[in-house]
Order: structure tokens, then sequence, then C-alpha cells
């Protein structure tokens, strides 16, 4: 079973072979989906719904103790976006 999201005015088709589930036992909040097709990809982080239902749907899931440095800038470059969308909201841009 694939699974279907929603960014704005695409859908991306999160299939079985282009997604993998990372979980991190010692920084469960740098949990997350990786999605890779070709050149395009990203992280998906703060969703623990999704993670639960691609593993419940047989997804590869990834087990660690810690993340990779790959893992863990993704998850520094997504947080400072959020700060900056709250600095931005904050100032009433």
């Amino acid at each position: 079973m694939n699974l279907i999201i929603s960014t704005g005015d695409e859908e991306i088709v999160l299939e079985h072979h282009t997604c993998k589930v990372y979980r991190f036992r010692k920084m469960p909040e740098l949990d997350h989906v990786y999605y890779q097709n070709g050149s395009r990809y990203f992280y998906v982080f703060n969703c623990d719904t999704l993670l639960d239902n691609m593993e419940a749907n047989g997804y590869q899931a990834i087990v660690d103790d810690y993340p990779s440095d790959n893992d863990y800038d993704a998850y520094v470059r997504h947080t400072a976006s959020h700060v900056d969308e709250e600095l931005e909201e904050l100032d009433g841009n």
C-alpha cells in the first residue's frame, strides 16, 4: 500500500522503494521519513502519525541510537526554517 501526502498544490506518492522511516533511540525528536526519487529528496520531521502509519504498512524502518550527520543537519535546517517563519509572523510580514 502506498501513501500520499499533500504539499500545497502537489500530491506526492510515498512508495516503499522511495521512502524509509528513521528512528533514533537516543534522539527521538529527530525521527523522520526520508524520501528520495531520482534527484528529488526531502525529510519529514515532527509527524509521528505518518511514521507509525508507514511502519504499519511495511515501509522499511531503520533504527539506530543516533542520527547521521546528514540527518542531524537536515533537522537543524528544518528547525531554523520554522524559527524564521515564526519570526516573520511576529513581525507581521
